[in-house]
């Protein structure tokens, strides 16, 4: 049985319309709009409104980017997530 990684977060890319909404200083990366109880990004201090902008040294502008990390990374992999 293969464990996908999962960082235990729901996000979607920033826009103007986000940007305004959450008062977000970044122009571009995705913002967490929650996270999961006893998930690893929950359990780090990630919280909604957070901008997801680099995932170890990896640039994230968009969902597509935070899932392909994710799926060259191994579960229990420790992340270093720049927001």
């Amino acid at each position: 049985m293969t464990t996908r990684s999962s960082l235990g977060l729901y996000a979607v890319q920033l826009d103007q319309d986000l940007t305004r909404l959450y008062d977000a200083k970044a122009e571009s990366g995705l913002i967490v709009l929650g996270t999961l109880p006893k998930g690893p990004a929950g359990a780090a201090g990630v919280r909604r409104g957070d901008v997801i902008m680099v995932v170890n040294e990896i640039p994230v502008f968009s969902l597509a980017d935070l899932n392909s990390f994710l799926e060259m990374t191994r579960a229990g992999t420790i992340a270093l997530i720049t927001i």
